[in-house]
């Protein structure tokens, strides 16, 4: 049973007095009546699928079993901010602009999912970490509410921005920001004939994966060595994973860290649903689990994200809510991305995006259904090669994925990938760069598509987006 740390406690009673001085009848009434839903997006860092949820008993109940799993969830570009960026503005990260952990200062705020909302009459909040690099000393902007933290050390002595003040609560970060949960909803009662949007953004199970007292020797799940973690030959692989090897022994005690982290974001996830049940909000509200990027547990050899292969670009993806057409239990194939969450909650919301800013994403809530997805990464830097993943680009399809990898101009390529997911889903033999070449597949079509996609903007016309 998950746990009920005392603190929690302690801060529910002190926040459940405020919303008290309003009869729960008529707080559940009155929120019945709002038109446009809530929103909570919770969305951890660095967690992949498959492989965590299994230490997640709440987010397992209450999204697989009562939500929607989108069992082909992708993050555009598999880095933390950049991917931050494109669910702020249903945009890739080509049009962002926002291409590595350094760019936060290229988003345009006049853009993003929190202004919108903003605009339209909501209370917007965010708790945790926001963008990489961004001053925490300046406010997140378009939000009311907000506590974010720079992402070192990220679990224990943290310090916050809290609404202009400079904090460092005595407590683990996942719990904190656990507790501001009922804190902002106390704020958000006042304002109950308005809607409210919730980002929660903790900083599991991101290195250093330090785990709170309660869960250190907590058991985890068997290590599962999947075909592409037992790959030995990976010379039909570009040099730069070549040059790369990790030890097994490090990688199962990484992984037991992580899911361990990952335990206090689901005593998080228990809470956040605690919270709206007693505020009467749970009927009124859709909430997002998701995750920034996946992580490799070394598969080919590799540790971490960043790369264009399956562990690294899938991310955990559900979406719950009792109303707005949202099935319970539902698992849906279609491929979805990151870029795809902005367009589904305007669409909830019903609010029009402004034509000059199109987006590139898609609304779930229709019957869309794409054919392939775009992803891309931008290494910081321009010295590409073994010390570092190379800028690359791939387009994914149900059968095949295909991938280049590119100089420091961005277009000269100067390596090639291509998986045939079908026959090979572990992506084990790179038929392009294996010792055959009876097999190498006639790729024109998918450099043209992916030329196309890298360029592409918004949904319609000759340049719209995958």
């Amino acid at each position: 049973m998950p746990r009920r740390p005392a603190f929690i406690l302690l801060a529910l009673s002190l926040f459940l007095a405020s919303a008290a001085l309003l009869p729960s009848t008529e707080r559940v009434a009155r929120a019945q009546t709002a038109v446009k839903p809530n929103i909570l997006i919770i969305l951890t860092d660095d967690q992949r699928t498959p492989g965590t949820i299994g230490v997640m008993p709440e987010v397992k109940g209450r999204f697989v079993g009562a939500g929607t799993t989108f069992t082909q969830g992708f993050a555009n570009t598999p880095l933390c901010c950049p991917s931050r960026a494109s669910l702020m503005t249903g945009q890739y990260a080509h049009n962002t602009g926002v291409r590595t952990n350094a760019d936060a200062t290229k988003i345009n705020h006049d853009r993003t999912l929190q202004k919108y909302l903003h605009d339209n009459g909501y209370w917007t909040g965010i708790f945790g970490k926001y963008l990489n690099r961004w001053d925490v000393t300046q406010p997140p902007p378009n939000f009311d509410r907000w506590a974010i933290f720079t992402p070192d050390p990220g679990y224990n002595d943290v310090t916050y921005n809290s609404n202009g003040a400079t904090i460092k609560p005595n407590m683990y970060s996942t719990d904190y920001l656990s507790t501001r949960i009922g804190t902002f909803l106390t704020g958000a009662e006042v304002r109950d004939s308005s809607p409210w949007f919730l980002m929660v953004t903790p900083y599991a199970p991101h290195y250093p994966y330090a785990v709170e007292p309660a869960y250190r020797t907590t058991p985890v799940p068997s290590f599962f060595a999947n075909p592409a973690v037992l790959e030995t030959d990976r010379t039909d692989k570009p040099q730069y994973v070549q040059d790369r090897w990790n030890e097994l022994g490090p990688v199962k005690t990484t992984r037991a860290k992580q899911l361990r982290t990952l335990m206090s974001v689901d005593d998080l996830v228990d809470n956040a649903f605690d919270q709206m049940n007693r505020f009467g909000e749970a009927g009124r509200t859709v909430v997002f689990f998701l995750s920034d990027n996946g992580f490799m547990w070394r598969e080919h050899g590799l540790v971490g994200k960043s790369q264009p292969y399956s562990n690294s670009i899938k991310v955990p993806f559900y979406m719950w809510g009792p109303s707005r057409g949202i099935a319970r239990a539902k698992t849906d194939s279609r491929i979805v991305a990151i870029a795809d969450v902005m367009p589904t909650i305007l669409d909830l919301a019903d609010i029009d995006p402004k034509p000059e800013f199109p987006m590139d994403g898609r609304s779930l809530l229709g019957s869309f259904s794409r054919n392939r997805i775009l992803t891309e990464f931008w290494q910081e830097g321009d010295t590409p090669g073994s010390v570092g993943t190379p800028t690359w680009a791939s387009v994914r399809t149900p059968t095949y994925q295909y991938i280049e990898y590119y100089a420091a101009d961005g277009t000269t390529v100067i390596d090639t990938e291509y998986y045939n997911l079908v026959n090979d889903p572990w992506q084990n033999t790179n038929l392009l760069g294996d010792a055959s070449t009876s097999n190498d597949p006639d790729t024109t079509a998918a450099e043209e598509q992916l030329d196309h996609d890298r360029a592409c903007v918004g949904t319609t016309g000759d340049t719209a987006c995958p």
